[in-house]
């Protein structure tokens, strides 16, 4: 036999290493196969090189088919059943590499290199087999850390908003002149009934207002909107606020029910809004039956606050648009 044959093969990396060599020189693996022995790696280095090539190359097959020539010839050679091992866990096989690690460790149970690797997949086994059982179970599959970040994130953006919340409220009562608060004690409007007495309290099963929007509605226009349902009793009357930053303007939409007098509802809107805000000089209030525009008209505040001390007569709405005509 040539000198070359009897080269010794790495197990574990399968370098080619000298005859005399006792460890790889490429690892530092033990090379305990004696030269020249039946069935030893420098019997057949040359054809586990070419396996281990088809390996590297992605060509299973011809790497497997490679291996199982050598061990119907040499049963016992140790570093093809490793290496069958690597080519299965590689194609994702566990089961099969598993136990080609195994019987190599019958062979060589010294091998730390073999047994590392056998712990390895049967980790890998483990975890897809607790992965299937949890699918199964309809079990979530996400990884704990992941799950903390989620957690941790929904309870940062749970505080923001909080802090949020009271920052804007506590801005909207002490520095919006929207929210400066003037209750008057001579102005007595009663929910559902207009100044002049009359008692006209709408249903609010009458009252709806599918149309009602609030998106880009401001905290401020939010909190005029709710003050003025409240001083309504509570009724979804009001059902949109707008003004402009800074104008001493307010618009409202409201919503009216076919039977309801436009005016009485327009000051009964009015007098809700005065009872807590003084800032507003003009209020256009408009009113709508659905999707339908009834009616629209402006009032002066300092025309709804004099009628009040001239005993509880009603304003007068310009600049009025009534459905038609």
């Amino acid at each position: 036999m040539a000198a070359q044959d009897q080269n010794k093969v790495c197990p574990k990396c399968f370098e080619v290493n000298d005859p005399a060599a006792t460890f790889c020189v490429e690892c530092g693996v033990p090379l305990s196969d004696e030269p020249g022995a039946e069935g030893s790696d420098a019997e057949v280095y040359r054809e586990i090189t070419q396996a281990n090539l088809h390996r590297i190359r992605g060509d299973y097959k011809a790497a497997i088919n490679q291996c199982l020539t050598i061990l119907k010839r040499y049963p016992n050679n140790g570093t093809a059943h490793t290496l069958l091992g690597d080519i299965y866990a590689e194609q994702g096989d566990l089961e099969q590499s598993s136990q080609w690690f195994e019987m190599a460790l019958d062979l060589r149970p010294e091998s730390e290199n073999d047994q590392r690797k056998l712990e390895s997949v049967q980790q890998r086994i483990t975890q897809q087999e607790a992965a299937e059982s949890a699918e199964q179970l309809g079990l979530p599959t996400t990884k704990p850390r992941a799950q903390q970040y989620v957690f941790l994130t929904a309870i940062f953006i749970a505080i923001i908003g909080v802090v949020g919340f009271f920052l804007g409220t506590n801005l909207a009562q002490a520095g919006d002149p929207d929210t400066n608060s003037i209750i008057s004690e001579t102005i007595d409007v009663t929910p559902g009934r207009s100044p002049d007495g009359s008692s006209e309290e709408p249903s609010p099963t009458e009252v709806t207002a599918p149309w009602a929007a609030t998106d880009g509605t401001s905290l401020a226009e939010i909190t005029v909107m709710g003050s003025i349902n409240q001083q309504l009793g509570g009724l979804p009357r009001v059902v949109r606020v707008t003004k402009e930053m800074g104008q001493p303007f307010l618009e409202v939409t409201a919503a009216i029910a076919q039977t309801e007098n436009p005016e009485q509802v327009a000051t009964q809107i009015v007098a809700a809004l005065m009872r807590s805000y003084d800032y507003y000089q003009e209020v256009k209030v408009r009113l709508m039956d659905g999707q339908h525009v009834l009616w629209v008209g402006t009032m002066s505040t300092a025309a709804y606050v004099e009628s009040q001390e001239e005993g509880g007569e009603p304003a007068i709405f310009y600049d009025v648009w009534r459905a038609g005509g």
